[in-house]
């Protein structure tokens, strides 16, 4: 059995093709859209608003990795510690300290999945900890526990769109954030009030400077609009210009 979501500038072509699928396959319509792949999608059609929210897995992720009671906290992540891999020669017992791969790997997975799905505000933080999943080391698992922390006190915070002219780009980069010296860019989209395309990688690079660093992270930016433009313009997001 597959899920398939259909979508369309007009209602008629929605129609036409579930028609044309119903004769080739034995499908059932289940109508509206209201979950898909632990995406939860509520309307209201009287203000003309779609909010996605990922609520209920959020509770499931937190509740496994036992963060269910953990004390809220208002970041994903403390900019004033400097993750680095652990090594034999560090300092401190608690920065060499290893932790189970298959623990840390599968939290940072859980994590991950929510980013991707409708929480671009975890993306920095989940590139960073994302980085240590061949040897993870104790402090990098309190950096995925904060996280774990913040998206329990911010579950119910979503994506909402409206018919709304709040459209736009925005790109950055963190320059020599890695321990390889490496930058990481940034980039979100925004479109009808929302955001709808993010990421937050490491450069394949080392740049030289802010500025060399923040061009290449607007090379990406322009990169994914582009296939962006082409999406919309297949969906008939232009028609109406």
């Amino acid at each position: 059995m597959d899920d398939l979501v259909l979508g369309a500038a007009h209602w008629e072509d929605i129609r036409w093709i579930k028609a044309g699928l119903s004769k080739a396959f034995e499908m059932t319509d289940l109508n509206e859209l209201k979950v898909l792949l632990g995406l939860e999608i509520t309307r209201d059609r009287s203000q003309r608003q779609l909010t996605i929210h990922q609520q209920r897995y959020i509770d499931r992720i937190v509740n496994r990795y036992g963060m269910n009671d953990a004390r809220p906290i208002a970041t994903p992540l403390d900019l004033h510690t400097k993750l680095l891999a652990g090594t034999k020669t560090d300092g401190e017992d608690n920065q060499i300290e290893s932790v189970p791969i298959e623990a840390y790997q599968s939290a940072v997975g859980s994590l991950m999945y929510a980013m991707l799905g409708a929480r671009p505000d975890i993306a920095y933080a989940i590139g960073l900890v994302s980085q240590f999943n061949h040897s993870p080391r104790w402090n990098h698992w309190l950096a995925v526990k904060r996280t774990f922390r913040y998206l329990g006190a911010t579950r119910h915070w979503g994506l909402r769109y409206w018919t709304s002219n709040v459209s736009g780009r925005y790109s950055d980069a963190d320059w020599g954030a890695g321990e390889d010296q490496k930058s990481v860019g940034e980039f979100v989209f925004f479109l009808n009030g929302g955001a709808i395309s993010w990421t937050g990688k490491k450069q394949n690079s080392i740049e030289l400077s802010t500025t060399e660093a923040e061009s290449m992270a607007m090379t990406q930016a322009t990169k994914d609009i582009l296939w962006l433009r082409v999406l919309l313009d297949k969906l008939g997001a232009f028609a109406h210009i």
